[in-house]
C-alpha cells in the first residue's frame, strides 16, 4: 500500500568545523527510491500535497490506463529487444505497479523482453548497460561475496524491500552457467531479475516480497577478467571445498534472516547443481528450476504429446523410445522426471523405466563400457545394453535407436539438423522434437526447420519463443509450444510460499506437472497444443499452486494454518486465488475517486452484505466513517483510511463464516447501533474510531476452527498464545501489525487534542486490544452482567436529580487495602483523585440508593460467613474505591476490564450553559430520547455526504466505562445474527453451520470430542438457531433494549425468527421422524434428557481457567442450558425480564436438576435468620442493584466450595 509518510534523518559531522550536518530524506525523496510507492503522473491531489510533491510533478492527474498506452507507444517504437529491455528495466525501478500493469496485459509480447531469449543479451551485456538498468538509491538485486556468517546476515539486512517487507521467495545464481551461454559471473544477475518479475506477473507474488541474489565467487570467463567493464570480482572460481563452505554460510545466514523464505537455485553449473540439490532439498524450502523446474516443465508436453500419439497413431505410451541429446543438469532432471511418469502412470517398473532413455553427450552415447570417466549424475542412465557398440554421431544413434521422442538440451545451435530431423520424420508418423536450448541462438533447431523437414508432421514444443509457420500449401498457420519454465515455477513457488511444506518434495513437483498437462482446455486440445495460451499464465499457476498445496497437504507437509482450514472447505484454488498480487488490488492514482461521495453507498441500513461486491463493502465502510467523521478523529485521510481497509480484507480467509463479510456485517451493525439507537451519544468519536477498528478486525486470520479446536489440538496458535482466548490474541497480533505497517495512528494525539479528548497511539491501541479480546464467547455472561449494571447506573443517573442537575448517585468499592498498599498509592497517585470522581459529597447520596454488591467468591478474595454466603459491604468509602483500585491493579489488564460497572466510578458531568454550540440554520437537529435523557444531533451536509455530529451531552463516562460500553456493543454486534430479518438471519445461520459441521468432522478425523453443537450427527441446525436465540442473545438484549429502547425493534425480529425456527423444526420432525429416532445415539428416555442438558456439552472435569474467572469450557465456548431461571432487572419502564447465568463449574449444572433443587431447598431450611436476609437482599427483585448469578448456581457454587 502507499504509506509514505516516513522520514529518515541522520547526523554527520564535519571534523574541520565540527558542525552537525542535519540529513533528511523528504517524503518526495521516499518515492524516488521505492518505485513501488511511487504512482507518477497518477498520484491525486490530496496525495501530493501531503506528501510534499505539489510543483515536482505535471499538474494533470492521469489515469493508469493513460500511463499504460504511453509506455507501450514508446516501448514498441523500439525495433531493438535490448533497447527494449533497458526501457523496461528503467520503468521497473521508477514504478512498479504500471511495469506489471503492461507486463501482465501484454505478457505474450513482452515475456520475451523481459526473459529469454532478451534477458540472455543482456546478462551478456550487463556489465555495460548497467547505468542505465540500476537507478539511484533503488538496488535491482542483492549482491553477496564471500563472508563471515554475521557479516553475510547484516548485508542480507540491507537490502530494504518497500515498507521493509519480508521476502517470501529469492532467486539465486552464482552466474556459473546463464542460460546457454556459460559463465558469465556477476553479470548473471539479470536471471534472478528476470525470473522473479514472472513469479510476480504469472503468479501473483508480492514484488515486496522477492529478492533476486547474485553470489559473486569470481569467473573462469577470461573474457570477463579482462573486461574493463566487468562489475564483479575479478579472481578466478574458487575450489569446490571452499565453494561448498561458502554456500553453505549464504544459505545459513538467509535462513537467519527469512527462515520463512523459499529458495530457489538457479543457473548454477551442472557439477555442483545436483550437489547442492541432493545436500539441501530435505532440509530446507528450496528447489533447483534447472534440474526439477525445467524437467517437470517438459514432463507436461512430454504427457500431452504422448497422450496425442496414443490418440491419434496408437502408440502405446511403453512402446516410447526418447533420445536426449545433451547430458547436463536439466537434461538429468528431465529424465528422471519423465521417468516417474511412466512408473506413476503407466505401471512399468523402475528398470523398465529407466530402459527408455538414451542420453547423448558431447562424446556420443553416454554407456557404461565408454571407456571415459562419467559424470555422477549421467552414470544413472549410462546403457549396458549397447554389446560394446559406441555411437558419437547423432544420424548414428538415431539410425540405432530408431527413438519417437527427440529432446534437445546441448546448447548447440543446429545440432538438429535437416538430414537429423527428416530422419527422424521417416521414423514415426508424428516425430516429437523438443528443442529446448535458450536463448534462440542456442536452439538445436527452430520450429520452422523442424516443419519443413518432416512434412509439416511434427508435434513441436521449444525453450524459448518462436515465430508461427504458415503452411505454404493450405495456407494453414501452426504455432509452435514452448515449453518454458514460466508454465511450472511460479505456481510452483506460490504454492511452496501458500503451503509453507517443511521441504519440497519429488511428489510436489509431479504434481505440478500433472496439473499443468490436465489444465489444457479442450479447444486448446484440438488445436493439438501442448501448453496452455500464455494469456491464461495466471489461471494455470493458480491451478498447478493448487496441486502443489494439495500434495503438501495430502503428504503431511504443509505448515500453514490458513491454508488447512481452507482445505477443510474445500476451497483451496480460491484461497490460492486470492492471495495473488495485483497491480491494480491496491489503492493506485485515480482509483481513489471511488472515495467521490457518489462513490459511498448511503443506504447504510442495507444488511445484505453477501450479496454484496468489494467495492460495495468498501463503499458501506467509508460511508459511515465519512458520515461519522471518524478519519478525522484520528487524523487520516479517507484515502489511507481504504489502504488499511484493503490489506484487512486481505487478511481475513476464506472461510464458510469468519471471513471479511462477517466484518464488514459486524461493522454496519456497529454503524446502525451508533445512529439508530443512539449509542453515539454515550461516546467520543475517538471510542467510535477505536470501535470500528475492532470491529473490522475482531477475527482477522481466524482459520476457521474455534478456540476449543485449537487448544485440543495444541496447535502452533495455541501454544503461541497459552491456550488463552488464542483466536482473538492472533487477531490483535495482526491488527497491531497492521497499524503499525500502515502508521494509521500517527496522527491521533493532535487530531485527538483538537476534539477535547487527547489520547496517545499505545491507549487507543490498548483500546483496541481489550475490545478484540472481549469478542471471546467465554466472556459472554461477564459482559452481559455489565450490560445489566451499567443500565442501573444509567437509571440511577436519570431519575436522581438536585437542582435541576444530574450526578453520580454512588461510588462503590471493594474491601478496604493494607497500609503498604495506601501508601504505594499515594505515591503513584490515585485515579481517585481524578476531579471527576469527586464532583459530589458521598453524604449527599440518598440511602435509599446505596446498593448492595456481591463481592467475588473465596477465590477471587471474598470473605464468607462460613455458611455459603457471601457478606454485604459498605461500598460507599473512599478508602473503600481505592481498595478496588489497588486490587484490580494486580490482575491482567483484561481481568480489569472484566470488572462489573457497578465497581466503576461512572460520574455524570453537568454542561456548562456556555459551551453550547448556537445552532446554524442550515443545519438539520434531531432530539434524542436515552434512557430518560434528552439528546440532540446535528446532520450536516459536506460534499454531497451527510455527516452526522452529536452535541456534547451533559453527561460523560470516564474513558475506561467507555471502553467497556464500546466492548459490550461489539459483543452485541457480534451475535445480532438472530435479530436480522429472517432470510439474512437463515443465510447466516447456514454458513455458521457450515463451519461448524465441518470442525465436528476434523475433530472427529483427529481423534477428539466434537464439540457441541458442532456434530452434523447430533444436533440440527434448527437446535442450534434456537438454542442461541434463546439462552445467549435473547438474555443480552432484553437488557440491551432497555438500556436503549429504540433497539427493542431487534427483540420483535428475533420472535418472529423464532417462529421460523420453530416452524422449520415440526418440519424436520414431520418429514424425517422416523430417520431422526433411528439415529439418535440414545435408548431410553432419561439418556435422552441427559444428551440435552449441558452437562453432556462439557468436559469430563473442570477446566482451570488462566484469568482466574469462573468459566467451565475451554476457551471459545458457551453453556447454553435448556432451562434457565426467569428473573427480572429495574422497575418501571426500565422493569425487564432476564436470565441471569454466568458459566461457572460444569459440575454445577448437571442431567438431574431436580437433585439439586432438592439440596438447595434442604440447605435453605435450615439458614438462620440473618443468612436469610442478606439472601434476599441479593436476590430481591425489587432492588435496583442486583447480581445476575442464579440464586441456585450460587448457592451450589459455595456448597461446593
Amino acid at each position: 500500500m502507499n504509506f509514505l509518510r516516513r522520514q529518515f534523518s541522520s547526523s554527520t559531522t564535519n571534523s574541520s568545523t565540527t558542525k552537525v550536518v542535519n540529513t533528511t530524506t523528504t517524503h518526495h525523496d521516499v518515492i524516488s527510491r521505492s518505485g513501488y510507492s511511487n504512482e507518477g503522473t497518477a498520484m491525486d491531489y490530496s496525495k501530493r500535497q501531503s506528501l510534499g510533491l505539489n510543483g515536482l510533478l505535471p499538474a494533470r492527474v492521469e489515469t493508469l490506463s493513460i500511463q499504460k498506452k504511453r509506455a507501450l507507444r514508446v516501448l514498441r517504437s523500439k525495433p531493438n529487444l535490448l533497447e527494449k529491455y533497458i526501457l523496461m528495466a528503467q520503468l521497473r525501478t521508477n514504478n512498479v505497479r504500471l511495469f506489471y500493469k503492461i507486463v501482465m496485459d501484454e505478457l505474450e509480447e513482452l515475456a520475451p523482453v523481459i526473459y529469454t531469449p532478451t534477458v540472455g543479451t543482456a546478462c551478456l551485456e550487463y556489465s555495460t548497460i548497467y547505468p542505465f538498468l540500476a537507478a539511484p538509491g533503488v538496488p535491482d538485486g542483492l549482491y553477496l561475496t564471500k563472508a563471515s556468517l554475521p557479516e553475510l546476515c547484516q548485508t542480507i539486512r540491507n537490502y530494504r524491500t518497500d515498507q521493509d517487507f519480508s521476502p517470501e521467495i529469492c532467486v539465486i545464481s552464482d552466474g556459473s552457467r546463464i542460460l546457454g551461454l556459460g559463465d558469465l559471473g556477476t553479470n548473471g544477475i539479470g536471471i534472478p531479475i528476470g525470473k522473479l518479475q514472472l513469479y510476480v506477473a504469472c503468479a501473483g507474488i508480492d514484488p515486496r516480497r522477492t529478492l533476486p541474489i547474485i553470489l559473486d565467487l569470481g569467473t573462469n570467463n577470461e573474457s570477463l577478467l579482462n573486461d574493463e567493464f566487468y562489475i564483479g570480482l575479478r579472481q578466478k572460481r574458487p575450489a569446490d571445498e571452499e565453494f561448498y563452505k561458502t554456500v553453505d554460510d549464504v544459505l545459513k545466514a538467509l535462513q537467519t534472516v527469512y527462515p520463512d523464505m523459499l529458495i530457489q537455485f538457479e543457473d548454477w553449473s551442472s557439477e555442483h547443481a545436483f550437489g547442492l540439490l541432493e545436500k539441501y532439498q530435505d532440509k530446507m524450502l528450496c528447489f533447483n528450476d534447472d534440474i526439477q523446474g525445467t524437467g517437470a516443465v517438459i514432463l507436461s508436453g512430454v504427457m500431452n504429446a504422448i497422450r496425442k500419439t496414443a490418440r491419434e497413431n496408437d502408440v502405446a505410451p511403453q512402446d516410447h523410445r526418447i533420445v536426449f541429446y545433451g547430458a547436463g543438469s536439466a537434461a538429468i532432471g528431465v529424465a528422471r522426471q519423465i521417468q516417474s511418469y511412466f512408473q506413476i502412470e503407466h505401471k512399468m517398473s523402475e528398470e523398465e523405466a529407466k530402459k527408455v532413455f538414451w542420453i547423448v553427450d558431447s562424446k556420443g552415447l553416454v554407456t557404461a563400457d565408454r571407456g571415459d570417466r562419467l559424470a555422477q549424475h549421467k552414470v544413472y542412465y549410462a546403457r549396458q545394453d549397447n554389446e560394446g557398440q559406441q555411437y558419437k554421431a547423432l544420424m548414428d544413434i538415431i539410425n540405432y535407436v530408431q527413438p519417437t521422442v527427440l529432446i534437445g538440451l546441448s546448447s548447440t545451435r543446429g545440432a538438429f539438423s535437416h538430414e537429423v530431423l527428416s530422419r527422424f520424420g521417416e521414423l514415426n508418423k508424428q516425430p516429437i522434437v523438443f528443442s529446448l536450448s535458450n536463448p534462440a541462438t542456442q536452439a538445436e533447431c527452430s520450429f520452422e526447420e523442424a516443419m519443413v523437414a518432416t512434412d509439416n508432421r511434427v508435434i513441436f514444443a521449444s525453450g524459448t519463443a518462436f515465430p508461427p509457420y504458415k503452411i505454404a500449401s493450405t495456407g494453414e498457420i501452426k504455432y509452435p509450444g514452448q515449453g518454458n519454465n514460466m508454465y511450472i515455477f511460479p505456481g510452483l513457488g506460490l504454492g511452496s510460499v501458500l503451503a509453507r511444506p517443511k521441504y519440497i518434495s519429488n511428489e510436489m513437483i509431479y504434481a505440478s506437472s500433472k496439473a499443468l498437462a490436465d489444465s489444457l482446455t479442450e479447444e486448446e486440445i484440438a488445436e493439438g497444443w501442448l501448453y496452455p495460451s500464455l494469456k491464461r499464465i495466471r489461471e494455470v499457476s493458480g491451478i498447478v499452486a493448487t496441486a502443489v498445496c494439495q500434495e503438501a497437504l495430502d503428504k503431511g507437509l504443509a505448515t500453514d494454518q490458513r491454508l488447512k482450514s481452507s482445505a477443510d472447505n474445500g476451497k483451496i484454488l480460491e484461497y490460492v486465488t486470492s492471495n495473488m498480487w495485483s497491480p491494480t488490488d491496491e489503492s493506485y492514482g485515480i482509483h481513489d475517486t471511488m472515495l467521490d461521495p457518489k462513490y459511498i453507498v448511503k443506504d447504510l441500513n442495507d444488511f445484505t452484505v453477501l450479496d454484496k461486491s468489494r467495492a460495495e463493502l468498501y463503499g458501506f465502510i467509508l460511508g459511515f466513517t465519512e458520515r461519522l467523521g471518524l478519519c478525522e478523529s484520528i487524523g487520516i485521510s479517507p484515502s489511507e483510511f481504504l489502504d488499511f481497509l484493503i490489506d484487512v480484507d486481505h487478511g481475513y480467509l476464506p472461510n464458510a463464516y469468519h471471513s471479511f463479510y462477517h466484518a464488514v456485517d459486524v461493522a454496519i451493525v456497529l454503524y446502525h447501533m451508533l445512529c439508530q439507537y443512539d449509542v453515539a451519544t454515550y461516546l467520543s468519536r475517538i471510542d467510535m474510531a477505536a470501535l470500528l477498528i475492532a470491529g473490522l478486525c475482531h477475527d482477522i486470520g481466524h482459520p476457521g476452527m474455534n478456540n476449543n479446536y485449537q487448544v485440543n489440538l495444541k496447535t502452533d496458535l495455541a501454544v503461541r498464545y497459552s491456550n488463552k482466548s488464542v483466536l482473538e490474541s492472533y487477531s490483535c497480533t495482526i491488527t497491531m501489525d497492521l497499524l503499525s505497517r500502515h502508521k494509521l495512528l500517527r496522527h491521533l494525539e493532535s487530531a485527538s487534542g483538537l476534539l477535547g479528548l487527547p489520547t496517545t497511539e499505545p491507549e487507543l491501541r490498548t483500546s483496541i486490544i481489550k475490545m478484540i479480546l472481549a469478542t471471546d464467547m467465554i466472556f459472554h455472561y461477564e459482559l452481559q452482567e455489565n450490560l445489566a449494571n451499567l443500565l442501573e447506573i444509567i437509571s440511577d443517573a436519570s431519575s436522581h436529580t438536585e437542582d435541576g442537575k444530574r450526578s453520580f448517585p454512588h461510588q462503590p468499592s471493594l474491601p478496604t487495602t493494607t497500609e503498604e498498599e495506601e501508601e504505594e498509592e499515594s505515591a503513584s497517585g490515585s485515579p481517585m483523585q481524578h476531579p471527576c470522581c469527586q464532583h459530589r459529597p458521598l453524604s449527599t447520596i440518598p440511602e435509599n440508593k446505596k446498593v448492595e454488591i456481591v463481592t467475588p467468591t473465596e477465590d477471587e478474595h471474598s470473605e464468607s460467613d462460613g455458611e455459603g454466603d457471601v457478606q454485604v459491604k459498605d461500598i460507599f468509602s473512599s478508602q473503600g474505591a481505592k481498595s478496588a483500585i489497588s486490587y484490580f491493579r494486580k490482575k491482567s489488564y483484561f481481568e480489569e476490564d472484566m470488572i462489573p460497572l457497578c465497581l466503576k466510578t461512572m460520574p455524570i458531568l453537568p454542561a456548562s450553559p456556555e459551551e453550547e454550540e448556537e445552532e446554524e440554520p442550515d443545519e438539520t437537529k434531531r432530539h434524542h430520547h436515552l434512557s430518560g435523557i434528552d439528546l440532540v444531533t446535528t446532520t450536516m451536509n459536506v460534499n454531497g455526504i451527510d455527516k452526522i455530529i452529536y452535541t456534547p451531552p451533559n453527561y460523560i463516562m470516564e474513558p475506561q466505562q467507555r471502553l467497556i460500553l464500546c466492548q459490550i456493543i461489539l459483543h452485541a454486534a457480534d451475535i445480532s445474527n438472530a435479530l436480522r430479518p429472517w432470510p439474512i438471519c437463515l443465510s447466516w445461520s447456514n454458513l455458521v453451520c457450515e463451519e461448524f459441521f465441518r470442525q465436528g468432522d476434523a475433530e472427529r478425523e483427529n481423534g477428539l470430542e466434537v464439540s457441541p453443537n458442532m456434530d452434523r450427527n447430533a444436533t440440527s441446525q434448527t437446535t442450534i438457531g434456537l438454542r442461541f436465540g434463546d439462552f445467549v442473545v435473547s438474555p443480552y438484549f432484553e437488557i440491551f433494549a432497555a438500556l436503549f429502547p429504540k433497539s427493542d425493534e431487534l427483540l420483535k425480529t428475533l420472535a418472529e425468527n423464532r417462529e421460523h425456527w420453530l416452524v422449520m423444526e415440526e418440519e424436520l420432525q414431520r418429514n424425517n421422524q422416523q430417520a431422526y429416532e433411528e439415529s439418535l445415539p440414545w435408548d431410553t428416555d432419561e439418556d435422552q434428557q441427559n444428551q440435552r442438558l449441558p452437562s453432556s456439552m462439557l468436559p469430563d472435569r473442570p477446566i482451570i481457567n488462566p484469568s482466574g474467572r469462573r468459566v467451565s469450557v475451554a476457551a471459545g465456548m458457551v453453556v447454553i442450558p435448556d432451562e434457565l431461571e426467569e428473573r427480572t432487572i429495574g422497575s418501571g419502564k426500565y422493569k425487564r425480564k432476564y436470565w441471569g447465568v454466568r458459566s461457572v463449574s460444569h459440575s454445577d449444572i448437571s442431567s438431574n436438576d431436580q437433585r439439586h433443587r432438592n439440596d438447595v431447598v434442604r440447605r435453605r431450611k435450615s439458614e438462620e435468620p440473618s443468612q436469610i436476609k442478606n439472601r434476599n437482599l441479593r436476590t430481591d427483585p425489587s432492588s435496583p442493584r442486583r447480581s445476575l448469578r442464579a440464586n441456585t448456581l450460587n448457592n451450589l457454587i459455595q456448597e461446593e466450595k
